[in-house]
């Protein structure tokens, strides 16, 4: 297999691992990657997704990730970089495809995308089988997992925002601010059992904020907290599958690990 087509693939499998996908879902996943996996020119695939309604959104972020990949001038010392960005790209478009459509569906559109040479093809018998085979294997406990930190996290959300409004306006006591952070540290440890990454980083990172706001209140700037509040929208877009841009809240989160580390 190619570096190209091996970088998407593992890119939509780290994206795909942080986010919600259950039965079908699953099973919708497996034979995206196996078409890609098969195919010879994902070039001309991306751009055919790009004419199809549903594929559209995936299709024109794989074809950007894809034109990063095939480039001779690829740089390795950022690449580990530019994976989770790519990753953190997808994860929008993935949700919304993969939890609105069935295998069939799925496999139907991509059997209508066919190059004369035959390059593009679909092997439906054995794409079935491969998903079937990927979704009995997933840990069923890992789902157990997951949904067991949406519905703690979610919780909390509201409690979350009040607090950080009151930490913008210094109305807030440190023991407080605290307990949060226990919570918080406890939400890690279950999004690291739950095996969705994203979410125990950017969690981690408001925790290593507010931790640094308490030892240096001086830095209590309201652009300090709003980039901690980021790492709240990437987590809940995230877990409710909403259709924003979590890479332009994840530069905030980066910005503010970044900011931390400089200090």
């Amino acid at each position: 297999m190619d570096f190209a087509k091996k970088y998407i693939i593992q890119c939509i499998g780290h994206s795909a691992s942080n986010i919600r996908l259950r039965g079908e879902a699953l099973e919708c996943l497996s034979v995206l990657k196996n078409i890609i996996h098969k195919c010879e020119d994902p070039e001309y695939l991306f751009l055919e997704m790009k004419k199809i309604t549903s594929l559209a959104k995936l299709g024109i972020k794989l074809n950007e990730i894809y034109y990063f990949a095939d480039s001779d001038r690829l740089d390795i010392s950022t690449l580990s970089k530019h994976f989770n960005q790519h990753s953190a790209s997808l994860s929008t478009p993935l949700m919304f495809l993969l939890n609105d459509i069935t295998v069939e569906n799925l496999i139907y559109l991509f059997d209508t995308i066919k190059k004369d040479s035959g390059k593009v093809d679909v092997e439906i018998i054995e794409t079935i089988k491969d998903a079937e085979n990927e979704t009995q294997s997933h840990d069923q406990d890992l789902i157990a997992r997951r949904d067991e930190f949406n519905q703690l996290f979610l919780g909390l959300i509201k409690e979350l925002n009040v607090v950080l409004d009151k930490i913008k306006k210094n109305k807030i006591e440190e023991a407080e601010i605290k307990r949060y952070i226990s919570l918080l540290e406890d939400k890690v440890t279950l999004a690291e059992n739950a095996g969705i990454e994203i979410v125990a980083k950017v969690l981690s990172i408001s925790i290593t904020a507010l931790n640094f706001i308490i030892e240096f209140p001086e830095e209590n700037q309201p652009y300090f907290v709003e980039r901690i509040r980021s790492s709240f929208i990437v987590t809940v877009a995230i877990l409710r599958g909403k259709d924003i841009d979590v890479g332009y809240y994840l530069r905030d989160v980066d910005e503010l690990a970044h900011i931390i580390r400089t200090k």
